[in-house]
C-alpha cells in the first residue's frame, strides 16, 4: 500500500515543529532544567534581597531578565524560528512526500529530495497539529495533519 500526499509549508507552522523537534532531545531537556532551577534560585535570592535592602539597577535588570527567561523563552524561540524560516527558500513551497512499504520519500521544488528506510525512522511525534518523523538526531520531516 502507498500513500502521497503535498502541502503547502508553513513558516509558522514548520518553526513549531522545529522548536518542538528540538526541545524533546534528552541533553537539551536536561540543560533547560538545570537553567531554570538555577534561574528561579537567582530570582528568589535578589527578591529576598530586594524585600530587606533594595535592589540596584543591574539587579533589576537581572530580575526582569529571569521573568523573560522563565515566561517567554518559548515564544521568543519560537520567533526567532519563524523569522528564519520565513526568510528560507522552501517557506510556502509544496512539498510531495510519498510513504511506501520500504519507508518515505519526499520532494520539492525548493527541497532537497530525500528518502528514509523504516528502520532509519527514529521516533514519530504525535502533536495537536501534525507529525514529527525524526529521521536523524539533525533531521526530521513535519508532516501537518491539515494534508489528511
Amino acid at each position: 500500500m502507498n500513500l502521497s500526499l503535498s502541502y503547502l509549508t508553513e513558516p509558522k507552522e514548520f518553526a513549531q515543529a522545529s522548536f518542538i523537534f528540538i526541545e524533546t532531545k534528552p541533553i537539551l531537556k536536561f540543560l533547560v532544567r538545570i537553567v531554570n532551577v538555577a534561574v528561579v534560585l537567582i530570582l528568589a535570592l535578589l527578591l529576598i534581597k530586594g524585600l530587606k535592602v533594595g535592589l540596584i539597577p543591574q539587579e533589576w535588570f537581572m530580575v526582569t531578565m529571569t521573568l523573560l527567561w522563565l515566561f517567554f523563552r518559548r515564544k521568543f524561540n519560537r520567533w526567532i524560528f519563524f523569522k528564519k524560516f520565513n526568510k528560507q527558500a522552501f517557506a510556502q513551497q509544496t512539498l510531495h512526500i510519498h510513504f511506501s512499504r520500504n519507508g518515505i520519500t519526499w520532494s520539492g521544488e525548493k527541497f532537497t529530495k530525500g528518502d528514509a528506510h523504516w528502520s532509519q525512522i527514529k521516533y514519530v511525534l504525535q502533536l495537536k497539529n501534525g507529525f514529527i518523523f525524526a529521521i536523524s538526531a539533525t533531521q526530521f520531516l513535519w508532516l501537518p495533519e491539515r494534508v489528511f
